[in-house]
């Protein structure tokens, strides 16, 4: 009973970690393209 619930435990802080990292590497390169769209019109 306790493996099993220690397993279950590891996976879902697994999880998160694994949704945390996805969400950061989206946020940045969203705004690494909005910084480049801010750059190319300041440029212009």
């Amino acid at each position: 009973m306790k493996a099993t619930f220690f397993i279950t435990y590891i996976m879902v802080i697994g999880g998160l970690e694994l949704l945390i990292v996805v969400l950061l590497r989206f946020t940045i390169m969203f705004l690494i393209t909005r910084l480049q769209q801010r750059m190319q019109w300041l440029l212009r």
